[in-house]
């Protein structure tokens, strides 16, 4: 601030704010990212407002505030679109598809149609967390739609991709996934050949 450099002013917030959401300190997080948001508006950095769109889009979500998330991740969508920042397009898209479901505007086999391209696309690209995204979606639907060998496949490459890149929050929801798995009723959906090891 000292120094009049806006720019950097605005990474600098941004960061902050991505670490006070790492530590869960949310009320924090929205100034720090929002200040960062303003800035980078006022300066036309575009590619810094598609990503602090997305941030908060993704607080948003976490927090449970669909409509809010929404708004936030439809307009950085538009953002990185117009300038082709490919990762942040397919997380955007990819907590899209998410809301859609919630919200009923798609079926499961549809939600998992649109997670799947976008999986494909991630690994192509590359993009880790969304692949640990998509996949965690994945097993999410095919549990609901009784298919738990599919499931703990998708929860399984879901909990690799977690534990490579060290997030706790993906593996501690990845664990809430494997405890409704385990809490399903077997014995009617299997054949009597098959075991819970892929859950293990």
């Amino acid at each position: 601030q000292s120094m009049g450099a806006r720019h950097i002013e605005s990474s600098v917030l941004t960061l902050i704010g991505r670490l006070q959401i790492a530590r869960r300190q949310y009320d924090e997080a929205h100034e720090s990212l929002r200040s960062a948001l303003s800035i980078a508006s006022e300066l036309g950095i575009q590619e810094l407002e598609s990503e602090l769109l997305e941030s908060l889009g993704i607080l948003f979500f976490q927090e449970g505030r669909f409509p809010s998330a929404r708004i936030y991740l439809e307009e950085g969508l538009q953002k990185a679109e117009a300038i082709g920042i490919h990762a942040v397009e397919l997380r955007m898209k990819a907590y899209l598809c998410i809301l859609d479901l919630k919200k009923e505007k798609l079926s499961h086999a549809e939600a998992y149609t649109k997670l799947q391209e976008l999986l494909a696309r991630s690994e192509e690209t590359e993009v880790v967390e969304n692949i640990l995204l998509c996949r965690l979606m994945m097993a999410s639907i095919q549990r609901e739609s009784q298919q738990p060998i599919k499931a703990a496949e998708d929860l399984a490459a879901a909990h690799f991709f977690a534990q490579y890149i060290g997030n706790k929050r993906f593996l501690a929801a990845i664990e809430g996934e494997r405890y409704q798995l385990l809490e399903m009723d077997w014995s009617s959906l299997l054949a009597p050949s098959h075991n819970k090891h892929l859950l293990e």
